[in-house]
């Protein structure tokens, strides 16, 4: 029998409702998450500005921090996910490496985010073997459409491997999103709309002193855009919880037969 399609409004307000949830049952993550997204963003951008933007220096330091800071906020995400689709409350903030789920979910993470720099890497690529910027754009281009569908499809492992479903795996994620992808990244897209709106309207009400470090208008945009950012997090783990819980038919709820 066909899957039935996505419900796509409906995904969008549930994903909200999720949220507003979420920031009333598990402050205290909330604030960890904060606290977590705040320090990195004064490390990214005042303590190792100068360094991040030294070629291969500044992209390894880049991924150092940026692997850091998922792996302090991976239990974070975990509990959201087990929150939404399990109702299971947590309240203290416990990084433990040893639980099989949080190493799962970790390398899994890390692996798609290896996904983003190789859109990079392909244009740099291109233009090392004779391509010039401009023909080196079709093959980027192509290469960044298969790499946001397959971010797309695997979203929903995440969620499973959260609530501890045996044996999930990015095979049963691509199998059970066959199909979805275009509701799946419509979800995504107008769920995120309103906080880029935001973002960009505070921006643009703090003007150019943003960009200058240490100023009233820069330290008040970071604090803005780490509750952006956090807000967002939770956003798109609610979102990813939904659609597990819509078509994970391969990557099933545990229970008894599992």
């Amino acid at each position: 029998m066909a899957d039935r399609p996505l419900p796509i409004l409906r995904g969008v307000t549930l994903a909200y409702e999720d949220v507003w949830r979420v920031l009333g049952v598990t402050r205290t993550l909330m604030l960890y998450a904060l606290l977590i997204v705040l320090a990195f963003k004064v490390i990214d951008n005042i303590v190792l500005s100068r360094a991040m933007n030294g070629g291969l220096t500044g992209t390894v330091l880049g991924f150092a921090i940026a692997a850091a800071q998922s792996f302090c906020l991976t239990p974070i995400m975990i509990a959201i996910h087990r929150f939404i689709i399990l109702d299971e409350v947590t309240t203290a903030y416990a990084v433990d490496p040893s639980e099989p789920s949080f190493i799962a979910f970790f390398g899994w993470w890390m692996a798609v985010s290896l996904l983003i720099p190789l859109v990079i890497a392909v244009s740099a690529l291109l233009q090392v073997f004779g391509f010039s910027a401009g023909a080196a754009i079709g093959p980027t281009m192509m290469v960044t459409i298969v790499v946001i569908i397959l971010l797309l499809r695997l979203a929903i492992l995440f969620p499973a491997i959260a609530v501890g479903v045996r044996g999930a795996t990015a095979g049963d994620a691509l199998a059970d999103s066959k199909g979805h992808v275009f509701a799946i990244f419509l979800i995504f897209a107008l769920a995120l709309l309103p906080l880029t709106a935001i973002s960009l309207g505070i921006t643009s009400m703090l003007g150019r002193d943003i960009m200058s470090r240490g100023t009233p208008a820069a330290l008040t945009g970071l604090v803005l855009d780490s509750v952006i950012q956090v807000t967002s997090l939770v956003l798109c783990v609610a979102i990813a919880s939904r659609i597990f819980q819509a078509i994970g038919n391969r990557l099933r709820m545990p229970g008894p037969a599992r």
